[in-house]
């Protein structure tokens, strides 16, 4: 469990797309403690294959032996939210959504062990506002735009650093999209570009080697500006033929240097460390009666795995298959689906996750920085009976 976000500051936001009667909406939100506990031995191995694959050279993943850590801690986090929002039809073809949310998020953390001490953290967004605008400008085309302030809390591993830092703040964000979609006969496309500024960003600072009782250190570093492009594509070609694609192209960077034990780390202008500029997903399906089958892929481009930019994990592209046969009332069985898939189809091998300990401010060898192998091909079958 990385820590309760709030709201997530991504560019995934879109404007509600329903027309509705304009009533207007409220809707308070009380969760109850959420309780997670981590006990008992945890087993750190820093490696998962006997030989090492090429791709992960030069990287910390492989280094050293399996290590045992003994964990007793407590995180119990309250979440108050509540948010109230209108659609309101200004005519047939414009349509105004307002909303506002409100968050609070507190975590107190009891480590048994005494490793470190007890501490809470309360992470609220008292005034967070979104506002959509669409206009249909025909049957078959819409324009819309829109505008949001969320934030994410500040992650539970604020709790087990050396020394507690009470004045961690909240990531927040400001987002700003626009863009077109477009609906006709099997044909669906959208394009849209978007701008999002994040204040008080958060890193995970690398701050030893990957133990249980020594995760990284939690800290605001300043703004971040991403900027990109997005567009996605559904077309039924012929009856019994789908395609998908959705192609993503977003710079995010660093506006600030930061401090780190008396030093500035340089990373005004740099890349955002785990941000692929690139990222495309795409889809071949088939169904006939009963039967369907499908071709995916998707490409994650290259990934700063440093602050500085001096340590880069390489691009991507993964294929999938997946065939199967689906029926209702057969077989003596109220429904029925058999299903095959092969996951990784050329057994490629990636890195899959940056940063297991934090990133380091700059890391040129890739000693400190621990990475996850991408899983190798992979072979499942299923059978769904329903009853």
């Amino acid at each position: 469990m990385s820590g309760l976000a709030a709201f997530n500051p991504s560019n995934d936001y879109h404007a509600t797309r329903q027309r509705s009667n304009g009533d207007a909406s409220f809707f308070p939100v009380i969760a109850p403690i959420i309780h997670h506990r981590e006990v008992g031995t945890s087993k750190n191995i820093r490696g998962v294959h006997e030989i090492k694959p090429a791709i992960l050279e030069g990287f910390g993943a492989f280094v050293g032996v399996a290590a045992d850590t003994l964990l007793d801690r407590i995180y119990d986090s309250n979440a108050l939210q509540a948010w109230v929002k209108d659609d309101i039809a200004l005519s047939d073809q414009w349509l105004l959504s307002l909303g506002l949310k409100t968050s609070h998020v507190r975590t107190a953390f009891v480590d048994h062990l005494a490793v470190y001490p007890g501490n809470a953290m309360t992470s609220h967004g008292d005034f967070l506002p979104q506002v959509g605008v669409n206009y249909a400008w025909d049957a078959d085309n819409e324009l819309f735009t829109y505008y949001a302030e969320n934030i994410s809390a500040v992650p539970i591993t604020v709790f087990t650093t050396q020394t507690f830092n009470p004045d961690v703040k909240p990531e927040r964000s400001r987002t700003l999209e626009a863009g077109w979609r477009h609906g006709r006969d099997g044909l669906h496309t959208s394009l849209s570009v978007y701008h999002i500024d994040y204040r008080d960003r958060l890193l995970q600072i690398n701050n030893c080697a990957l133990l249980g009782t020594c995760p990284s250190l939690v800290a605001n570093v300043g703004a971040v500006r991403k900027l990109g492009v997005e567009g996605s594509l559904q077309w039924n070609f012929l009856p019994d033929w789908t395609a998908y694609a959705t192609l993503n192209y977003g710079d995010s960077r660093y506006l600030e240097n930061y401090a780190s034990a008396g030093d500035t780390v340089t990373t005004a202008g740099k890349t955002t460390v785990d941000a692929p500029q690139w990222i495309a997903s795409w889809e071949l399906r088939r169904q006939y009666g009963g039967w369907f089958a499908s071709v995916r892929g998707k490409y994650v481009g290259e990934r700063q795995a440093s602050y500085t930019n001096d340590l880069t994990a390489p691009a991507f592209a993964l294929w999938s298959l997946g065939a199967g046969y689906a029926c209702q009332t057969c077989f003596g069985l109220p429904s029925l689906r058999v299903q095959a898939n092969v996951e990784n189809l050329t057994d490629r091998d990636y890195i899959a996750t940056l940063g297991q300990s934090g990133f380091s401010a700059s890391d040129p060898t890739g000693a400190g920085t621990y990475v996850q192998a991408g899983a190798p091909r992979m072979f499942f079958a299923s059978v769904e009976i329903g009853f």
